[in-house]
């Protein structure tokens, strides 16, 4: 898995797929084009599978007082075969960018598929009529 920016050529091909994402949580409040937007300013990085993107995953680095936090912030696509090799890539990458952690946010059967400790649930109530 390598991090890209966002060539139109690569762009065509994984937007359908965070697209989708996307649209799955509108309660975080982006649209694609905040997302690609992001990428192209560095504040999301984009990861896409070497041989043939069929999964996009965005990181975002995240400076706490007293730590440094990688967080997977959103996936689409299909989970290829070998993706432990893909996350260990990202893994590798955030310990070279000197992370004190890596952090996921997203459904339970995350944490059974990567077996990492749960630190705590996100929760949200909405305040406003939709």
């Amino acid at each position: 898995m390598i991090s890209v920016l966002v060539p139109e050529v690569v762009w065509y091909k994984v937007r359908p797929l965070i697209e989708k994402a996307v649209k799955k949580y509108p309660d975080y409040g982006w649209t694609i084009e905040d997302v690609k937007d992001a990428v192209e300013k560095k504040e999301l990085q984009l990861w896409i599978d070497e041989q043939e993107p069929n999964i996009a995953v965005l990181t975002k680095i995240v400076q706490q007082p007293h730590a440094l936090q990688c967080w997977i912030w959103l996936a689409g696509g299909k989970l290829p075969y070998d993706w432990e090799k893909h996350l260990n890539d990202i893994e590798r990458w955030a310990k070279w960018l000197g992370c004190d952690y890596i952090m996921e946010q997203g459904r339970e059967g995350w944490q059974k598929k990567l077996g990492w400790n749960r630190a705590y649930v996100v929760m949200q109530k909405r305040l406003k009529d939709a």
